[in-house]
């Protein structure tokens, strides 16, 4: 054997260790993120929250951002599917986050409707949300919003309860 051959046995070991290392460390990485998310929720739930994740938060995102476009469009038929996808989150405590998110979006839009941007994270939705909306339209919701949670906790109908809060926000804004 030469040493080329020595040279290149060595590095071919060294190619798979420094696989075999990566891949552990990568294994590692998601155990300490799952570990993570799991302290997270642990925390969230001893401070009586639920932790929300960012699929989650897309979810609330994309049934509010559908709520919202519809009754600014006077499509009660598309305002009532949003609705249905309110009631469907699965968990009550998810239907509860739901409306911690959406009191946080239309917080937003108030920010913006009373002229004060700078507190508000401003995309170009909550801009045209807050152009297109009554000027009280945000008082009342977030008062649809609270009693919307409170009905979540006494456990009443939850279609009945988004299908309310559906009609509400339309007939406000």
């Amino acid at each position: 054997k030469t040493n080329a051959d020595d040279i290149d046995s060595v590095g071919a070991e060294v190619d798979t260790l420094e696989t075999t290392l990566t891949q552990d460390v990568a294994k590692i990485n998601a155990k300490d993120k799952a570990q993570d998310l799991k302290i997270k929720k642990i925390e969230a739930a001893a401070e009586g929250e639920l932790y929300i994740t960012d699929e989650d938060d897309e979810e609330y995102g994309s049934i509010f951002s559908l709520l919202m476009n519809s009754i600014l469009s006077r499509n009660l038929s598309a305002a009532l599917d949003a609705s249905d996808r309110m009631a469907s989150l699965g968990s009550r405590e998810k239907q509860k986050a739901f409306c911690k998110f959406a009191s946080e979006r239309l917080r937003d839009v108030f920010f913006l409707q009373k002229g004060i941007a700078g507190l508000a994270r401003a995309d170009e939705l909550a801009q045209s949300w807050a152009r297109g909306l009554r000027p009280d339209f945000c008082m009342k919701a977030f008062s649809c919003l609270d009693g919307a949670a409170v009905q979540i906790d006494r456990n009443v109908n939850q279609k009945m309860i988004f299908c309310d809060l559906v009609d509400r926000f339309f007939v406000y804004a």
